[in-house]
């Protein structure tokens, strides 16, 4: 790290910025993806908003940001998951969309090396991982894995499909009567 990483937000994550941290900018954009894809009443507010962000440029700049040697542990699991929600949302929206999809299959390839790179961390964290976290805060384990798995299985990666579920199981499957003790936080 070094004083070129204190800047404004905008400066340093140019596509997802603007709340109070990167996992909501990020799901902001999931949820205008969902949003414009499902409610033809709001398509054309969600698509100019997403065309800001989406840009080849400010997409190349996340994934700069985030491949800082520094930063292998940022927004992880929560946040990072939230990018394939995203993703998997605009492979939805390409599917669906095919008179006006070549906008949005701009988008979905401009955001590719982001999710490289977030399938890439996740794979090789995974493995590492002695336990979850079983607090009911953004580093929980099991929500970012459903929503991780959902988006292997809507894109086809079997591999890490595969590898989100042998965790889950050992992670999970010996649970019985789950009890409230795994919640220290109250929350």
């Amino acid at each position: 790290m070094s004083d070129a990483d204190i800047q404004a937000p905008h400066n340093l994550t140019p596509a997802f910025f603007g709340c109070f941290d990167w996992h909501s900018a990020v799901h902001g954009h999931w949820l205008l993806a969902r949003l414009g894809r499902i409610d033809k009443n709001l398509t054309y507010e969600c698509r100019q908003a997403l065309r800001k962000s989406l840009t080849k440029e400010k997409l190349q700049d996340e994934v700069r940001y985030l491949s800082c040697e520094q930063r292998q542990t940022f927004e992880r699991p929560y946040g990072l998951a939230w990018v394939l929600q995203l993703v998997m949302e605009l492979d939805e929206w390409t599917q669906e969309e095919i008179e006006s999809s070549e906008e949005i299959l701009e988008w979905r390839e401009n955001i590719r090396s982001l999710e490289l790179l977030v399938v890439n961390r996740l794979s090789s964290w995974l493995p590492k991982l002695s336990y979850p976290i079983r607090s009911g805060e953004h580093s929980q384990t099991a929500f970012a894995l459903g929503l991780s798995l959902d988006y292997a299985r809507r894109v086809n990666n079997s591999i890490f499909a595969q590898l989100i579920e042998q965790n889950s199981l050992r992670f999970f499957f010996s649970d019985k009567l789950y009890p409230f003790t795994y919640e220290p936080s109250g929350e």
